[in-house]
């Protein structure tokens, strides 16, 4: 397939359809945080990663291309991988992983773990593409099994992240309620 040069520059795109749309289009807003949410699985899956992880995220980076695809083709494209029973394997990955994994209870923050940094960047990426997803739903150009696919992922990720966290060595690290900054200790200049 050939790629045309500059016919989006009067603000304007293709959809897979043959439908030309504003690139400011709700459904421009999702392919492009599908790609965006793509890209960053690239980055992940450049890091050290578990075995499990690296497993699952290669399937993964696959499917997300899935789901664009089918939203870019307002439903001339089946993206039949995409599935209830997919989401119910989401479901069972995120229960064997959290039962490892020490219990929380409160919001957790950063680990300086870097590979469970760039799952939870690619959580967020993907809580993102879950919002822009809602219009569609609402809309009814998504089918309902693609935003609980979405919102399952955004849950593993959260798990894998802290999953590679603790594998690692990092125990998790909890949000602690009105933290405040430390105090500096001047030293005194003895005269």
């Amino acid at each position: 397939m050939k790629q045309k040069i500059g016919s989006g520059d009067d603000g304007h795109t293709d959809l897979h359809s043959g439908r030309r749309i504003p690139k400011n289009h709700d459904l421009i807003q999702a392919i492009g945080n599908a790609d965006q949410l793509g890209a960053m699985l690239g980055m992940v899956l450049a890091q050290k990663l578990k075995k499990e992880t690296r497993m699952i995220l290669e399937s993964m980076s696959h499917m997300v291309y899935d789901i664009g695809a089918e939203i870019a083709s307002e439903g001339k494209y089946f993206a039949e991988n995409i599935s209830d029973e997919e989401t119910e394997k989401m479901t069972r990955w995120i229960e064997h992983i959290d039962h490892g994994l020490q219990p929380i209870g409160t919001f957790i923050v950063s680990s300086g773990v870097i590979s469970s940094e760039w799952l939870h960047l690619a959580r967020s990426i993907t809580r993102r593409l879950e919002r822009s997803l809602v219009v569609l739903l609402k809309e009814g150009a998504l089918r309902k099994g693609i935003f609980a696919f979405i919102n399952r992922f955004s849950r593993l990720l959260f798990s894998l992240a802290r999953f590679e966290a603790e594998k690692k060595g990092k125990k998790t690290i909890f949000w602690e309620k009105k933290k405040r900054i430390p105090v500096i200790e001047e030293k005194r200049s003895s005269s």
